[in-house]
């Protein structure tokens, strides 16, 4: 589970290295953040050659250090949390992902959302 002021690692080749959770976008009194869900981050440490600026995002959250219970009874764990940068119109900013991504962001609705980070890599 993602709350404010959670530090985060990147998960693909966007430039940043750390950053941190200042807010989980839904409803007003949304306060964990869980596979799938869309996070305004705010950039403390990235990479020199690349040309991010230290502002702010909105991410996916793409791995969860703790136990996800899906609807078939079974759960999953990552050992970090993870996330995919986007930008302000909510277009996937890396053009690699390192790591699986999981069957949350994959299944449903946000399978419009990110097309683009579905094809980049497998799915577990």
């Amino acid at each position: 589970m993602i709350y404010k002021e959670t530090i985060l690692k990147n998960a693909d080749n966007s430039g940043i290295n750390w950053s941190k959770c200042i807010q989980v976008k839904g409803t007003c009194n949304k306060k964990i953040g869980r596979l799938g869900d869309m996070i305004l981050i705010c950039v403390f440490r990235m990479s020199v050659k690349k040309k991010i600026k230290k502002k702010k995002y909105w991410a996916v959250i793409s791995a969860v250090s703790g136990f996800t219970k899906r609807l078939d009874g079974s759960f999953v764990r990552f050992f970090k949390n993870k996330i995919l940068l986007l930008s302000e119109q909510f277009k996937f900013l890396g053009t690699r992902v390192y790591g699986p991504i999981p069957k949350e962001i994959r299944l449903g609705q946000k399978e419009v959302l990110y097309k683009k980070i579905i094809s980049y890599t497998w799915t577990i």
